[in-house]
């Protein structure tokens, strides 16, 4: 039977699990400013018509693999995740919008599949699972997340964009604040020549 005079080791196991600083992660492709701004401009009608709201052009990306909230001890296994991918750098058309009305969102997808896309997401998951981390396990679905609380869906659109040069990826925090998410990349790791 314990004594009211004996310490108590539990509040302080709490206290240190609750200082330790969690970062909310996912491995992303990130466009330069140049596409950002030439995708954000050729889709603003289409993001009209859908009652949506639109991400800002800042924020336009393709997520990888999402991690979720990670404590920041584990920062470095996620950076050693992505520095043994090895894949060559490919082009991307994405070409087709879409309404995704259960999640209430309109999308930027593919125009035809991309095998480099997937072989580089597969990659990044496999390296990220050995190292411990849990990712999500629903199939990666290739998309830019053009605009979210879509009420009015419309009809899939096929547009004439430029190909996004994928040269690259990135290592991306998520930060909430008073207008939305903000995404802030912390890392980016080439691919190899094509």
């Amino acid at each position: 039977m314990s004594s009211s005079s004996e310490p108590d080791e539990r509040p302080y196991e709490v206290a240190v699990e609750a200082t330790r600083r969690r970062r909310r992660l996912f491995l992303a492709l990130w466009p330069d400013d140049a596409w950002r701004h030439r995708l954000e401009h050729d889709l603003r009608k289409s993001v009209r018509r859908t009652g949506g709201a639109a991400v800002p052009a800042r924020n336009l990306h393709m997520t990888l693999v999402f991690l979720g909230s990670v404590d920041e001890e584990r920062l470095a296994a996620a950076r050693a995740a992505a520095q043994v991918i090895a894949r060559p750098a490919f082009d991307l058309l994405l070409g087709r919008v879409e309404v995704w009305p259960r999640q209430h969102l309109l999308c930027l997808v593919p125009s035809v599949k991309s095998e480099p896309l997937r072989e580089l997401a597969i990659d990044l998951r496999t390296q990220l699972e050995t190292r411990g981390f849990e990712v999500e396990k629903r199939p990666f679905r290739a998309h830019v997340t053009l605009a979210r609380k879509v009420n009015r869906p419309r009809s899939v659109e096929v547009l004439a964009l430029p190909t996004w040069p994928v040269r690259d990826f990135a290592l991306v925090e998520s930060e909430t604040a008073s207008g939305g998410s903000e995404y802030r990349v912390l890392e980016r790791w080439a691919l190899r020549p094509p």
